[in-house]
């Protein structure tokens, strides 16, 4: 993740350089960058097309870029989190398909006990 994201980052500032920054911001403020400044631009401009950033105001300062990375990405891995345990609970709380496998394994396992040929137990 990191190094599509450094990769977009970086791909996102050269392009900006070849069509001379026509897009969003002037052109005098971005060719003015020093380059930690342009590779924190890029990279909070990949976090945002990456995840989807919602809100009127565009951080322009490389520490507001920077923060508003870090939390994005802690927003992603809250959201991430709890949809894995929403997912984890509703396939725990099947209580008939755990019954079924349950079953299935105990077939197996008298299958195994009573020496069944392999090609017998798969079908």
């Amino acid at each position: 993740m990191g190094i599509f994201l450094h990769l977009h980052a970086c791909s996102i500032f050269l392009f900006a350089k070849f069509s001379l920054f026509e897009d969003n911001y002037s052109h005098e403020y971005l060719s003015s960058l020093n380059i930690w400044s342009e590779y924190s631009f890029g990279w909070w401009a990949a976090v945002a097309n990456t995840f989807p950033v919602n809100g009127n105001i565009i951080p322009s300062l490389y520490l507001e870029q920077w923060v508003a990375t870090v939390m994005t990405l802690i927003g992603v891995v809250i959201l991430a989190r709890m949809n894995g345990s929403i997912s984890a609970f509703t396939l725990v709380s099947d209580p008939c398909g755990r019954k079924y496998k349950e079953y299935l394994d105990e077939v197996g396992e008298w299958m195994k006990i009573k020496k069944i040929p392999d090609e017998l137990r798969t079908k």
